[in-house]
């Protein structure tokens, strides 16, 4: 995995392996044969790390409950969104609601909330164990506590978030899961290129979208920028993984048909063994792209 760090980036922010790199792996002329092998390789890989049943069972079964509570005692409806929706969450992963209400009512909606689960950790007959509320008045306020030992993360009036379930589902009915695995990482090499907008075009918005190292514009508010608390050192090292995996992969479609499947056996067993490691990056972004 030494490819993930050795990355020496110029002022532009473009080191010279992005430009050697980007062109190294051929992303056309693969054939339906090799897609079909890669296809089946892959839904074997994915067999492995998507969400057993028992786990599914378990996180309904929290949302359920928050649901309820929060509806009951406050009359807010809230809703899933993100990776467990699409079932692409870790074994560790959180739960991630949003909780609707009136306009510019977030701050009490969030001290409600708040309120209502610190009761029900104090709540010796509670339906399931709620533990370590927290209220976090970021600029997006969230409420954070345990059910059950899985993190539950509520939000308020996040429609950003339901659009984008919905746009990936809708991305899920177009394409086979593995297509999108090999897709993503295929092109993803550019992902980054894609999200660093030049300043000049950073400008047309009004004058109004915060630069950072990683600047991705939100498609539903134009002034908000997505990867405003990404790092520069976490900026390279997102950027490196994405290229890496883009590059092993394009090397993988490019091998003897009969190779592909062991090849990405292989290179799934790297990433295994990467979060293992506690160094899980990439392998999260190959399972939330």
């Amino acid at each position: 995995m030494g490819d993930l760090r050795d990355w020496s980036p110029e002022p532009n922010g473009v080191s010279s392996r992005d430009r050697s790199s980007s062109s190294s792996s051929n992303q056309t002329g693969i054939s339906a044969e090799y897609w079909r092998k890669a296809e089946e390789a892959t839904q074997g890989i994915i067999a492995r790390v998507q969400p057993t049943v028992v786990s599914e069972e378990r996180r309904k079964a929290v949302i359920d409950y928050v649901q309820r509570l929060i509806r009951n005692y406050i009359g807010c409806e809230v809703f899933p969104f993100g990776s467990v929706p699409l079932k692409t969450y870790l074994p560790d992963g959180d739960i991630d609601l949003t909780a609707f209400g009136g306009l510019n009512l977030e701050e009490a909606m969030a001290n409600d909330v708040c309120s209502v689960l610190e009761r029900e950790d104090h709540n010796t007959a509670a339906e399931f164990v709620v533990k370590d509320v927290q209220l976090i008045r970021a600029e997006v306020k969230l409420v954070k506590c345990l059910v059950q030992n899985i993190v539950v993360d509520i939000s308020f009036n996040q429609l950003g978030g339901l659009c984008t379930l919905c746009f990936l589902e809708q991305l899920r009915c177009l394409k086979t899961v593995g297509e999108i695995y090999c897709l993503a990482m295929i092109f993803s090499g550019n992902v980054w290129k894609c999200s660093q907008f030049h300043q000049g075009d950073l400008r047309l918005i009004h004058g109004t979208f915060p630069q950072k190292h990683l600047n991705i514009v939100d498609p539903l508010r134009e002034n908000n920028n997505l990867g405003r608390s990404v790092s520069k050192g976490n900026f390279y090292r997102i950027r490196s993984a994405f290229t890496y995996g883009a590059r092993k992969l394009g090397q993988i479609l490019s091998q003897p048909e009969e190779s592909i499947g062991d090849e990405l056996h292989k290179f799934s067993q790297t990433l295994w063994i990467g979060m293992e490691m506690g160094s899980g990056l990439m392998f999260k972004i190959l399972l939330h792209f």
